[in-house]
């Protein structure tokens, strides 16, 4: 991520909880650089949003209270995002049995 500027806004990702809790949020919010034309390029790392990278440019919409709500992506970037997620409990340790060899 650049350092945060004026041209940098806050874009909103409405998440689907599962049954088991997950993600433990229903929003998450990214930093983007607004493009001025409804659309943004994200400029941070998503923690729990599935289907998105930084760089990526994303339609928004500005509701009443002026948040930017994320729409469709407009353009994708080359990016993409990986998520290791370290359980805790010796779970991560438990998996390795379940690779296929390399």
């Amino acid at each position: 991520m650049t350092n945060i500027s004026d041209a940098h806004v806050k874009v909103y990702f409405r998440m689907e909880v599962d049954e088991d809790g997950w993600p433990p949020a229903s929003v998450e919010s990214l930093w983007a650089v607004d493009l001025g034309d409804g659309t943004v390029r994200l400029d941070n790392t998503p923690w729990f949003v599935r289907g998105v990278a930084s760089g990526d440019v994303i339609r928004v919409s500005v509701d009443d209270e002026g948040l930017r709500w994320a729409g469709e992506t407009v353009q994708a970037s080359e990016n993409c995002t990986i998520r290791l997620i370290v359980l805790k409990d010796g779970g991560s340790a438990d998996r390795v049995g379940d690779l296929p060899p390399a």
